[in-house]
């Protein structure tokens, strides 16, 4: 995906440094266990659920980077990046997002399956329950399917971060990041 091994773990440290905040804090405000923050430090891809409470607890928007790689990539090989028209407001269910982009492009599931080397069920498995999926998993089907599907998780992250959000969906992301 980059050059450094564990880029977004890395840029999560680099965050957290800068701001002056402890591994004990982040565990905190994303609600899991210091080892849990630590291992993030080494990852290069987490769960897009997980990547948008750290993005929230550190008023940082780490989609960002993922959105640059797929534009670089996406220049380096001549292709045009297709038009998103569709930002959702409050909530994003990625799985039904990529079926419908496959769809509209009218390319089968077998043919994705082939393309990013996985097996049809697990398709299926993100088609129809996955509302949150792993960032490097994302990026692979965001240069297939050319949709730059980080989009729609910046837009999520500055609509919760401008409370443009109604004040349900706004008080279901306190919860669970603690106050924004």
């Amino acid at each position: 995906m980059t050059k450094d091994k564990n880029f977004i773990g890395s840029q999560i440290k680099k965050a957290l440094k800068e701001k002056g905040h402890s591994a004990i804090w982040l565990a905190e405000e994303i609600h899991c266990k210091r080892r849990n923050v630590y291992d993030i430090f080494h990852r290069d891809s987490l769960d897009t659920a997980q990547l948008l409470k750290i993005s929230l607890a550190l008023k940082t928007n780490f989609f960002v980077y993922f959105y640059e790689i797929y534009e670089k990539m996406m220049y380096k090989t001549k292709y045009v990046t297709r038009k998103i028209h569709y930002i959702p407001q409050d909530e994003i269910h990625i799985g039904s997002l990529i079926k419908n982009k496959l769809e509209e492009n009218e390319h089968t599931v077998n043919w994705l399956a082939e393309k990013i080397h996985c097996k049809r069920s697990n398709l299926y498995h993100i088609f129809n329950n996955r509302s949150s999926m792993d960032t490097a998993r994302l990026l692979q089907i965001s240069i297939v399917l050319q949709t730059n599907f980080f989009v729609y998780y910046c837009e999520l992250y500055k609509n919760i971060i401008s409370e443009r959000l109604s004040p349900s969906v706004q008080s279901k992301y306190q919860r669970s990041v603690g106050q924004i």
